[in-house]
C-alpha cells in the first residue's frame, strides 16, 4: 500500500523561526496535499509546491507563536490514498520595540527609554552606540508584572557632537530563546550642538 514513511518537522519539534520547510516522504510516487483542517477533502487541500515523486516539499511562512497541526493526504495514480499529520510548535525568540520620551532629534540631557518586548523575558539588556562611542549600557528596571515592559534613561551631554545613535538589544525568554531584534525605534537622531550665542 501507499505509505507516508517520514516527515519533517518531526512531531512536537520546536521551530524558532516564522517559517519552516514541510517535507513528506512516501514509499511510492504520489501527489501530496496538506491542510490545517482535519478531514478536509483531498481535492480542496493545498498541493505541495514540489510533489509527484517520493519526496514532497512546501515552505510554510507567516507562522505565529503557537502549536500547529498539518494534515497530509497523498494519492497515487491508482487512486490509493495515504494520510498522516505533522505536529510542531512555533516558539519565536523575543523581539523589542524602543520608545523615547523626547521627540527626535534628541537634545542634550536625560531621555527616558521604554523597552517593550514581544513576550515575558528574563533580564533584558539594552545598550546604545553614539557614532563610534559605545556601546553604553542602559540600566533597566521592570515597569510592570508582565515581564515585557522595561524602563531606563539615556544621557547625552553637549560635549558629544554625534548626529545619530542606535540601540542594541538582547533578552532570553522562559524557553531559553535568545532574541536580539529591535522591530521599532532602533536608531535615533541627535542635535547636541548648543546654538550660537547672539552677537
Amino acid at each position: 500500500p501507499l505509505l507516508v514513511t517520514n516527515h519533517s518537522p518531526v512531531n512536537n519539534q520546536k521551530i524558532i523561526t516564522p517559517y519552516t520547510k514541510l517535507k513528506v516522504f512516501t514509499n511510492r510516487e504520489a501527489l501530496c496535499r496538506y491542510s490545517t483542517y482535519q478531514n478536509q477533502n483531498y481535492d480542496t487541500m493545498k498541493s505541495f509546491l514540489y510533489t509527484g515523486t517520493m519526496e514532497h516539499e512546501e515552505t510554510l511562512t507567516g507562522l505565529a507563536q503557537k502549536p500547529y497541526t498539518y494534515y497530509i493526504k497523498c494519492e497515487e495514480s491508482s487512486g490509493a490514498v495515504a494520510e498522516d499529520k505533522v505536529l510542531f510548535n512555533v516558539d519565536l525568540p523575543p523581539t523589542a520595540q524602543v520608545d523615547l520620551s523626547s521627540s527626535l532629534p534628541l537634545k542634550t540631557g536625560i531621555t527616558t527609554v521604554t523597552l517593550k518586548t514581544s513576550e515575558y523575558v528574563i533580564e533584558p539588556t539594552l545598550k546604545y552606540v553614539l557614532g563610534n562611542s559605545g556601546p553604553h549600557q542602559i540600566i533597566l528596571s521592570n515597569l510592570d508584572s508582565s515581564g515585557s515592559l522595561w524602563g531606563g534613561t539615556l544621557f547625552i551631554s553637549n560635549s558629544e557632537n554625534w548626529t545619530s545613535g542606535y540601540f542594541l538589544f538582547s533578552a532570553t525568554d522562559i524557553s531559553g530563546n535568545l532574541g536580539t531584534t529591535i522591530t521599532g525605534g532602533k536608531s535615533f537622531l541627535i542635535d547636541s550642538v548648543a546654538p550660537n550665542a547672539p552677537e
